[in-house]
């Protein structure tokens, strides 16, 4: 089962969201069951079929905070939207986004999580029992809520409001770049009342609280069902994983979002909790994401397919012990892990592998600019290749030592070529190639 912003089939105006017997898409994206949304922008401007939350939005009424005039959901979060983009784009705001018609019953995350129990209540039962489930379901619930724009009710943005959050690492202080925006509502009168707030370090603090209390629901209320059937939610028998799809910039080295290869960037939380799950034990080592699919099916008891790529991260979480990696024998799910993007102006690739015991970053850009962030006066390694057709490229690449270096201050590729060397037939075909790992052979350093 699925729910809210999954970003399968993403960008394809023509495949449904919602749950349809003509189109059948949640058969076709391998789900029993599914109430899935876009994202928060695409929810305004996209305005694709069957958009559950949309729909929600649509057919919910909201009152103003004068108390009188009431308007659809949808046009307060158009509004709210909207005035979150014109601290960009200064795009005029039509006055509908306020404490009382943008509250926490109708933001985005929270809708997921009434999805999110909804799909618990239609879970998958053992054929003619009402109550009882002995079979292994699986559940993914994937909230919108920290990506652009930032977005907090009023009663979130009050929470964070007077505490004390960090700025952001080696960015420009410019109070136009909402980049370096700490927490906006704090430069504001404590006497004025609260209103939904947009951009800051704080308010996207306030939508990852806001998410935490929501998963605390989703599975107090799988207990709560416990009551009444047995073998529907239990803990005991239950593993709960709690990770990202990206990182974030949040205004570090003047930038934001997701697309640069630095660690803020690409490196996300992954937390994972169950009966059999060693406790307290934090494993540094490079994973991915990818394997939580190859995972669960583990754990549910269901072979992986030959024509699958994801592997089970089950001996990580079962078995590691970092007091007693050695004595154990304990090996790697992974040689390496990859990463990249091709978006715009970033068009990069990298791979992390672990060797003698530090993991190392190797990143590889398309053309001669990979950006160092940072004071960082370290340049990239810039190569030519010319292909035997006679056309040339540039490739730019550079190396990091992840654990001692989190913040990409100090590349090291100048100092240490032999790791390049070793990470560079790692990277996907063709990028980056090198004298001894050429591109299907047609290709050599110039």
């Amino acid at each position: 089962m699925t729910c809210g912003k999954d970003d399968l089939k993403k960008g394809d105006s023509k495949f449904p969201f919602h749950r349809n017997e003509i189109y059948k898409d949640s058969m076709d994206l391998g789900f029993s069951d599914a109430i899935r949304t876009g994202g928060k922008n695409g929810v305004v401007f996209d305005k694709q079929h069957n958009e559950a939350y949309r729909d929600f939005l649509e057919s919910t009424t909201v009152t103003l905070q004068d108390g009188i005039t009431t308007i659809s959901g949808m046009e307060a979060y158009e509004s709210c939207v909207i005035k979150a983009r014109s601290v960009v784009d200064n795009v005029i705001d039509n006055g509908l986004c306020d404490s009382m018609s943008f509250a926490d019953h109708i933001y985005p995350d929270t809708f997921v999580k009434d999805t999110a129990l909804e799909l618990l209540r239609r879970r998958p039962r053992d054929e003619g029992q009402q109550q009882q489930s002995s079979k292994p379901w699986f559940l993914q619930v994937n909230f919108p809520g920290p990506h652009g724009p930032v977005m907090s009710t009023a009663a979130m943005a009050e929470s964070v409001k007077n505490r004390e959050w960090p700025a952001p690492l080696y960015a420009t202080v410019d109070s136009k770049n909402k980049n370096t925006h700490v927490c906006p509502q704090q430069q504001r009168l404590s006497s004025l009342p609260p209103q939904p707030e947009f951009t800051g370090r704080c308010n996207y603090g306030a939508q990852i609280e806001h998410i935490d209390k929501l998963m605390s629901i989703i599975v107090n209320e799988g207990v709560r069902q416990t009551q009444d059937d047995p073998n529907a939610f239990i803990l005991d028998d239950t593993l709960i994983c709690v990770v990202g799809d990206h990182g974030e910039m949040l205004g570090d080295h003047n930038l934001s979002d997701k697309k640069k290869p630095w660690q803020s960037s690409i490196a996300v939380p992954m937390i994972c909790a169950g009966s059999t799950v060693q406790r307290g034990q934090v494993y540094n080592s490079p994973v991915t994401i990818l394997d939580l699919f190859g995972t669960f099916m583990d754990y549910a008891g269901v072979t992986v397919p030959e024509t699958m790529s994801t592997r089970t991260l089950r001996p990580i979480l079962d078995y590691y012990n970092h007091n007693n990696v050695a004595d154990n024998g304990f090996l790697p799910v992974r040689t390496h892990v990859s990463s990249g993007l091709s978006s715009g102006k970033s068009d990069w690739r990298l791979v992390i592998k672990e060797i003698n015991g530090t993991p190392y970053k190797l990143i590889c850009c398309r053309g001669s600019d990979c950006g160092i962030p940072g004071p960082s006066t370290a340049k990239p390694k810039v190569e030519v290749v010319i292909y035997e057709n006679g056309d040339d490229m540039e490739w730019s690449h550079l190396l990091y030592d992840v654990l001692a270096d989190p913040l990409d201050l100090n590349p090291i590729h100048d100092l240490r070529q032999d790791l390049v060397m070793q990470l560079r037939p790692l990277l996907p075909t063709g990028w980056c190639p090198s004298p001894d790992v050429v591109s299907g052979g047609d290709a050599f350093i110039l």
